[in-house]
């Protein structure tokens, strides 16, 4: 142990009181031994069952031995993998050479890897090697399913929201997600998968009140306003949804909560400007003339709705004859009272 040098190669720890081995591999052997012997007294050593033994046995117990020098560093883990197969280490956590799978950090651990993570950005260079890395590539079913049964697990649902809760995006982060579904359009297979997986699924109340809390006082900006109006006078999406409500029939419950919503509502004087002005500009083609002039063939209202458009047309005359003794100015058209 006192000539060692610093030179790639694999290397064991032997405990001499049970004969019990960690076996790992270095490009700096004479440095990974200094390293392991000073993370061992700092009780920082991130193998547990080699710390464990370090507390139990003391520093004379432990032999630290070279295996093999390797001239190739891309052989390391390789030449590692073939000792760890051979000798069967006690101490090695993990079977695999260079990995960590089956390590178990405690709580006051992963506090610390957290605290030295925030704040902490990848370099440009490192970003598009893990993109790179991940063109292409395909979950298999069994990735896909237990991620699916993971989100179906309410206790992980709440931890994961709550890792989210306060995060915000930076405004460069938001234009870059824009700029790469810009133009990005789903196939009609996935729009399909989503229409199955959606049909029949009805959310919480929890879920409708908390959307519903976070949409109170919520405005559009007029740019956003601009943007999607201009996106539903497009020929193609209007078509696309005509299309989707060609044979659909809406509820007896659903007509009820539409009627509810909208018993008692007034619009504002702008408000009704800019639907006069939008209906003004709107022309209807021959197609959807006749398609609307079918639409009402035979259909009669109901004797609920037709008491109530009675009803209001009954109180507009009144309202117009009291204006006309008071010699007062007509009401606009479209006005009800």
């Amino acid at each position: 142990m006192t000539n060692l040098e610093h030179k790639p190669g694999i290397y064991a720890i032997t405990n001499q009181t049970n004969g019990k081995q960690y076996v790992g591999s270095s490009q700096d052997i004479a440095h990974r031994w200094i390293a392991h012997q000073s993370d061992l007294r700092r009780q920082k050593h991130g193998n547990i069952l080699l710390q464990r033994a370090w507390n139990k046995n003391g520093k004379e117990a432990f032999v630290f031995v070279v295996l093999e020098y390797i001239d190739d560093v891309g052989q390391l883990l390789t030449k590692e993998q073939y000792y760890i197969d051979t000798i069967h280490p006690f101490y090695n956590i993990c079977p695999l050479a260079g990995r960590k799978t089956g390590t178990k950090y405690s709580t006051e651990a992963c506090a610390r890897i957290s605290a030295a993570l925030k704040g902490r950005k990848l370099s440009p260079e490192r970003i598009e090697q893990l993109r790179q890395g991940l063109i292409g590539r395909k979950m298999s079913d069994e990735t896909r399913a237990k991620m699916k049964g993971l989100w179906q697990d309410p206790s992980y649902r709440e931890r994961m929201m709550r890792t989210r809760t306060g995060q915000k995006k930076t405004p460069e982060a938001i234009e870059k997600i824009r700029q790469a579904i810009l133009g990005r359009k789903q196939t009609p297979e996935h729009i399909e998968k989503h229409r199955i997986a959606v049909t029949g699924k009805k959310r919480s109340q929890e879920a409708i009140e908390k959307q519903r809390a976070k949409m109170i006082g919520f405005r559009h900006t007029p740019e956003a306003i601009e943007k999607t109006r201009a996106w539903h006078m497009q020929p193609d999406v209007i078509e696309r949804k005509r299309q989707r409500m060609v044979g659909v029939k809406k509820s007896p419950e659903t007509i009820e909560k539409m009627r509810k919503a909208f018993t008692g509502r007034t619009f504002s004087d702008e408000t009704r400007a800019k639907m006069s002005a939008s209906a003004k500009k709107r022309i209807r083609t021959p197609e959807e003339i006749e398609n609307h002039r079918k639409s009402i063939i035979g259909y009669k209202h109901s004797p609920e709705t037709v008491a109530r458009m009675s009803a209001v047309a009954k109180k507009r005359h009144q309202r117009k004859q009291e204006q006309l003794q008071s010699n007062q100015p007509k009401l606009p058209f479209g006005e009800v009272v």
